[in-house]
């Protein structure tokens, strides 16, 4: 609608994901001048402009060329482009930014054939289209944010209701509670939190709630029930935490679980341990059939019953209290003491990343007397490895925000707010300097959590032909200014075919690898990356002259946070890069390893397969430099 209204032609330029910046509409009042337009756009991509929409996107600020003379060339001086320019009859101009909340989410450019076409008449007409293109295609990313937000909680066995804290009415449910409580969602969300009739009434809802509100506690767990649809009652272990929306509302947030089949166990155990002698047969078979393991010792302490479940947490059978014991890592905490009933307590087994759960209950030698001396002690194992990989997880998460991610913009903020004041470009030169590597390593974080925040779901990626001998000297190239100190070498075969990979996230990949071996290398160290063809697939090693990994820790330097006490000393960091390498390597089909090298150093190598023959390869992109939002100005096209 706005060609030709607005001008002969107009483009729309996008930021991408990865940075890159692309042409996502282009469209010309002569439609036999279109293929033109398109073909200068794709020979001089606004990647390597000057001015024009890049600038917009870099500035956040309109441009206004009301006369473009013959040397008002967006690019570095080419003949080339002064031809496409009056090919295209380029005369007047302006470019005006797509303004998102926070952040420039492209450009929008027309150009007319008329000189002085433009004026500011022209620019506010520019300016409020832009704001409703900008205004749409944010609300299409929070829609899609949304509806990924929607299908993680309906995937969840949980259930999680939101509701608000002043009326109690229900906002969202997902899938699990509407499976927990036997009601259409439309039904629930007409409701109240008090009407599916915890076992206390509303005043006493409101005095749970009210410290979450006041913000004196973060979170509240408790047991209760939720009335099922049929009338039935569901016990419930309940987790309510307050939380405040992007736009300042208030929400309470209740995460509840089915405990009715832990009840039954529990109910179950409880009632064959105090007659054990006498239903021993029947208390085995519920033993072996439950998923937590159970082992039953004697009052020496030799096991004398063991099901199946404590065998597979363990690994291999046990003879008695004192090889469990064995069994766990020394300097953490000591295992519950037989002939006492204590609440479970979490140890690590020894020589592995594997956490075990162990509580214990005693039992008398006579069940009918209440101050019999105990006989025997129950122990039961849970594996709860997951669970605190997930605590972890949400710790250097919440470590991650509240430090690494704090420093990067901390300089980037201080070194910004000086540049106002200091005249001296040589100090200006400096501060950028300082503001582009910490921008370079809030990108990389952020690139890693977002990686972190895939992987519980599992990570698999569609593979695209992509060739190695264009990505990684590419990489390359960009680390070496990174790390001056040392030395990048890449040796890719010749004539290699085409990978099938994710071309952001093999970039990603090489990047934490060579960051990493930089990282543990020493000065000036050589860092070389060698990429051959291995039967049908592509390996890639990043080779360093470290101390390598320490042996037997070779399969672990790829685990979640997971840091040796070498490289610990070395180096800060969270133990994130390595897994974000794994989850990514074997997202694309492939597999990671790490191994000394028999002449010094250490290697890390992942392999990727090679693609399907008969598909053609995707054209690469170019990397585009920063962008930040500023002020609207209008100046000459340089």
């Amino acid at each position: 609608m706005v060609v030709p209204r607005m001008g002969d032609w107009v483009a729309v330029d996008l930021v991408q994901p990865n940075g890159s910046v692309r042409a996502i509409a282009l469209a010309h009042a002569d439609p036999d001048r279109l293929p033109i337009l398109r073909d200068y756009r794709e020979r001089f991509p606004p990647d390597l402009h000057r001015a024009g929409s890049i600038e917009s996107i870099r500035t956040g600020r309109t441009v206004l060329i009301p006369e473009v003379s013959a040397t008002d060339a967006d690019v570095p001086p080419d003949p080339a482009v002064a031809d496409e320019l009056r090919r295209l009859q380029v005369h007047s101009y302006v470019s005006v930014p797509l303004l998102g909340t926070g952040r420039v989410l492209g450009a929008l450019a027309f150009s007319s054939s008329t000189p002085g076409h433009y004026g500011p008449a022209d620019v506010a007409v520019a300016e409020n289209i832009a704001r409703r293109a900008a205004s749409t295609i944010e609300h299409s990313n929070l829609c899609r944010e949304a509806r990924q937000f929607i299908a993680t909680a309906d995937a969840t066995l949980d259930a999680v209701f939101m509701f608000e804290p002043t009326t109690l009415r229900f906002t969202y449910v997902n899938q699990g509670a509407i499976a927990q409580v036997g009601y259409e969602r439309r039904d629930l969300l007409s409701m109240r939190a008090i009407d599916i009739k915890p076992d206390f009434d509303e005043a006493r809802y409101r005095q749970l709630l009210a410290p979450l509100v006041d913000g004196s506690r973060d979170h509240i767990t408790f047991s209760t029930v939720h009335r099922h649809r049929e009338g039935f009652d569901v016990p419930v272990e309940v987790f309510l935490q307050h939380v405040r929306l992007p736009g300042g509302e208030a929400r309470m947030i209740i995460m509840s679980r089915d405990i009715r089949a832990q009840i039954d166990v529990q109910a179950s155990l409880h009632r064959l341990a105090r007659s054990e002698r006498a239903r021993a047969a029947e208390l085995s078979a519920v033993i072996q059939g439950m998923s937590d393991g159970v082992l039953v010792c004697d009052v020496d302490g030799r096991v004398v019953l063991a099901n199946q479940a404590a065998t597979l947490i363990l690994g291999e059978p046990v003879d008695g209290y004192e090889e469990l014991r064995s069994r766990v890592e020394p300097g953490g905490p000591e295992l519950p003491a037989l002939r006492t009933t204590t609440a479970p307590v979490e140890v690590r087994l020894r020589g592995q990343d594997r956490w075990i759960g162990i509580g214990t209950a005693q039992v008398a030698s006579d069940l009918t007397d209440p101050v019999a001396t105990a006989s025997s002690t129950i122990l039961v194992l849970r594996d709860v490895t997951a669970a605190r990989q997930v605590q972890a997880a949400r710790e250097a998460f919440i470590g991650v925000l509240s430090h690494e991610l704090r420093t990067p913009i901390t300089t980037i903020y201080g070194n910004t707010k000086l540049m106002r004041r200091v005249s001296d470009e040589t100090f200006r030169d400096a501060m950028l300097g300082d503001v582009e590597a910490e921008a370079d390593r809030l990108y990389r974080l952020v690139e890693d959590l977002l990686i972190l925040s895939r992987a519980e779901t599992g990570l698999m990626l569609e593979g695209e032909p992509v060739l190695l001998q264009h990505v990684i000297p590419a990489v390359v190239a960009a680390e070496r200014s990174h790390w001056p100190t040392h030395r990048f070498v890449d040796r890719v075969e010749p004539g290699m075919p085409p990978a099938s990979a994710d071309r952001t996230y093999l970039e990603q990949v090489i990047r934490n690898l060579l960051t990493n071996a930089a990282k543990y290398g020493p000065e000036n160290g050589l860092v070389e990356v060698r990429a051959e063809l291995a039967g049908g697939e592509v390996l890639v090693r990043v080779l360093d002259e470290g101390d390598g990994v320490p042996s037997g820790e070779e399969e672990r330097v790829f685990n979640l946070f997971y840091r040796s006490a070498t490289a610990a000393r070395r180096a800060g960091g969270a133990g994130i890069g390595l897994y974000v390498c794994r989850v990514l390597v074997e997202g694309m089909g492939g597999r990671t390893w790490t191994r000394r090298r028999p002449e010094g150093g250490g290697e890390f190598g992942f392999t990727v397969p090679l693609f399907a023959p008969d598909l053609e390869t995707i054209p690469e992109e170019a990397t585009p430099p920063a962008t930040r939002a500023g002020e609207v100005a209008t100046r000459p096209l340089e």
